[in-house]
């Protein structure tokens, strides 16, 4: 809108103070005072509020002035034009000032575009239609420890509104940075910079908008640790293409994501993962290259997708993941109430210090170390596909191979860990253990099929305590040599046969003593280990396994349910017990295999490279296994 210029402005040297405003006015966007999304985010009238009137604001032309605007006096101010300089605001600790940013290219030489150093409330408004330019210089005048640092900085709480777009150029540090609430209401915004993208202190919100962000640091950001009432963020809704040197989003306490689309990659993608021989070497995993100028937070360096330091809930959204670091990562809990999940990890594709939960949603892990980590792991339900260079599901097990002298790495308490399979549909493509918890694992309901190991040091299922099968359906393969089948005290039959070698992507299939078929699956990999469990399994039957043939089609959960004839009869066996084994085994079932202090717990090589290829036919160009559709 067209605004009455009021007064005429005079260019009067290097610095105009503007020391006369005008109080915005107009309907809301949401009529009610204040807005609140599960009791967390509190949105403010003027959060909202993105119209104004025309007859009662100023206009300030910024091709008027040579250096510096000041801005001392609450108001809405309409900047239009170009201005090699900056733009200053200091007010009254309880006054807001509102810019409205009517295609504007700010410039400032040797500190911030714009700045408020004092006031209770910042806004920027981007009017639609328009198209904005803030830049900063690579270097600034002031460096002291509390100086503004960040293109468009301000000490107080800071909201960005409207549906225009916003281009930030940030070469000394950070693009956008307050040093109290940050709240992302909408616009098309895009930012480059040498530091953080996004920086709030206290909190960091966003209602939607369209974000594309460059950083050297971290894309969005919260930090305040001095207590748990802060350090949080939320994200609604919105559109994100994150690429960041360090993580994509971290929150210091809490961080829930509602919906979304986002697009993240940090620390140069799953491939600048770590190896055996450079994780103990300077420059090894997570030491990658800092910013130009190091932020003045003290943090750990780290390339994580989406990290949150005490509790990561996401509810929806759809995220396309590739990561340096752990994909997901929390250092409390981790759950998953929904979305759609595309993730390629150098580390862990999710990962929790605290209990991973997985209620609903689809996850495609296509590359980790470890897929999905945590101090006890629950899935109550969705579409799992899982594939892991070492462990593929991890109930605080093994060794993920980070280290002391690395900047992530990975500690659980001890304890009696879990892993629990009550639904959903789960297929794991495991180099390492296919399921491993120091613990138990326990499974009722839901599909389990893992593609396990091939080299002798590990085995599809690894646990200390109890692994009790009391529903679903299991499918595990792998090596025979380490192979554990489940405890006598589940309560739904099972069967584990060991076999002479198998090739890769041989038929396999089990049918009942009229030849009907229970099951039937081929493996990425060589295999001479199958355990079996089905609600189909009775006691007293007798059931035949046989190898080869062909036929039928794999289902949507990894395995083929009919349609498979021919091949060879490899083993017969009656149910009379809750465990039936077929084959020499290397121990009793219900029991590790061999000696547990002589094992190599979390299947841990001394080098991925050294590790046999995975055959050509039994995956696809990008690492995933056949069953997947």
């Amino acid at each position: 809108m067209n605004c009455n210029h009021g007064r005429t402005l005079l260019a009067l040297g290097m610095s105009i103070s503007l020391l006369w405003g005008c109080g915005g006015k107009g309907d809301a966007a949401n009529s009610s005072d204040e807005e609140t999304l599960t009791n967390v985010v509190s949105y403010d009238d003027d959060d909202w509020y993105t119209d104004y009137d025309e007859n009662d604001c100023e206009v300030i032309n910024l091709g008027d002035y040579t250096d510096k605007v000041t801005i001392a006096k609450a108001g809405t101010y309409v900047l239009q034009g170009t201005l090699k300089g900056q733009v200053e605001i200091t007010v009254n600790k309880n006054d807001t000032v509102r810019l409205i940013l009517d295609q504007v290219n700010i410039t400032a030489e040797n500190g911030p575009a714009i700045s408020c150093t004092e006031c209770k409330k910042l806004i920027l408004s981007l009017p639609e239609g328009t198209k904005n330019m803030i830049a900063d210089g690579s270097s600034y005048q002031d460096q002291s420890e509390d100086a503004p640092d960040a293109a468009i900085f301000s000490q107080d709480d800071l909201t960005i509104n409207g549906l225009g777009e916003l281009n930030v150029n940030a070469k000394y540090q950070d693009a956008v940075k307050t040093k109290d609430t940050l709240k992302l209401m909408s616009g098309r915004i895009t930012v480059k910079a040498a530091d953080d993208g996004f920086f709030g202190k206290d909190f960091l919100y966003v209602h939607e908008g369209t974000y594309a962000i460059d950083t050297g640091g971290d894309g969005l950001k919260t930090t305040y640790d001095k207590d748990n009432e802060k350090g949080d963020m939320v994200i609604e809704n919105g559109t994100f293409a994150i690429t960041a040197g360090n993580d994509g989003l971290q929150s210091e306490h809490s961080l829930a994501i509602y919906d979304g689309t986002f697009t993240i990659t940090t620390g140069g993608g799953s491939v600048n993962s770590v190896t055996a021989k450079n994780a103990f070497e300077p420059g090894g995993f997570g030491r990658w290259e800092q910013p130009a100028h190091e932020s003045s937070q003290e943090t750990t360096a780290s390339a994580k997708g989406v990290k949150a330091g005490s509790a990561l809930t996401i509810y929806g959204g759809v995220f396309q993941m590739d990561t340096s670091d752990d994909s997901l990562h929390s250092n409390g809990a981790l759950t998953v109430e929904g979305a759609n999940f595309t993730i390629a990890s150098g580390d862990d594709g999710m990962h929790s210090d605290g209990t991973l939960t997985i209620q609903d949603g689809t996850v495609d892990i296509t590359k980790s170390y470890e897929g999905i980590e945590g101090s006890n792991v629950i899935i109550n339900g969705g579409d799992l596909l899982v594939t892991a260079d070492d462990d593929g599901i991890n109930a605080a097990g093994g060794n993920d191979n980070d280290n002391e002298s690395q900047p992530s790495p990975d500690h659980f308490a001890d304890g009696d860990h879990v892993i629990e399979i009550h639904g959903g549909s789960l297929q794991v493509d495991a180099r390492g253990d296919g399921a491993d918890a120091n613990g138990s694992i326990v499974m009722d309901g839901g599909t389990m099929v893992i593609w396990g190991p091939e080299d002798g040091g590990n085995g599809a299922l690894d646990y200390d305590s109890a692994c009790e099968i009391n529903g679903g359906i299991l499918i595990a393969l792998g090596s025979s040599q380490m192979a554990q089948a489940p405890s006598a005290s589940s309560s739904q039959n099972v069967i584990m046969f060991n076999l002479s070698a198998q090739s890769a992507q041989s038929f396999t299939y089990l049918t009942d003593s009229a030849g009907n078929v229970i099951l039937g699956f081929t493996s990425p990999r060589a295999y001479s280990n199958i355990v079996i469990s089905s609600p189909k399994l009775e006691s007293g039957e007798t059931y035949q396994l046989y190898t080869g043939g062909s036929g039928g089609s794999v289902n949507d959960y990894g395995y083929i349910e009919s349609g498979i004839s021919g091949g060879t009869q490899a083993a017969s066996v009656t149910l009379n017990d809750r465990i039936t084994t077929s084959g020499n085994a290397m121990g009793d079932y219900g029991a590790p295999l061999g000696n547990p202090q002589e094992r190599n717990p979390g299947g841990n090589p001394e080098d991925f490279s050294d590790r046999p290829a995975r055959p050509d036919g039994g995956m696809d160009g990008d690492g995933i296994p056949p069953q997947r559709s």
